[in-house]
């Protein structure tokens, strides 16, 4: 199979704390492959996904993506702009992710 997503002995470790967000996470997605991350409150689940779309970098070690790899990520908490009409929004995050004709599409649907 292709290998799509490669870690391997990664860490995170975050300037004001001694211990680590992340230590020694190895993990090998493979095409076709659905993974879920399960585990409890502090566990590193999403210092692990922020380090997976570059939000942030690992203090060790690196993570590989195949040029195939495209990733979703829904946030905890919205971050919608209060201020925008559902149309700017999909517009604006649309142009953001490189799907300009978000903007046609959203005309004819909403």
């Amino acid at each position: 199979m292709d290998s799509l997503i490669n870690i391997n002995t990664l860490g995170k470790r975050y300037a004001l704390f001694t211990e680590w967000a992340l230590r020694d996470v190895s993990l090998t997605i493979s095409r076709g492959e659905v993974y879920g991350l399960v585990g409890e409150n502090g566990a590193g689940k999403t210092t692990l996904i922020r380090i997976l779309l570059g939000l942030i970098s690992p203090t060790k070690d690196r993570v590989s993506l195949s040029h195939s790899v495209r990733l979703g990520y829904v946030p905890e908490q919205p971050s919608f702009h209060y201020t925008l009409k559902v149309r700017e929004h999909l517009n604006l995050v649309g142009g953001i992710s490189g799907f300009p004709q978000l903007w046609g599409r959203n005309m004819r649907l909403l």
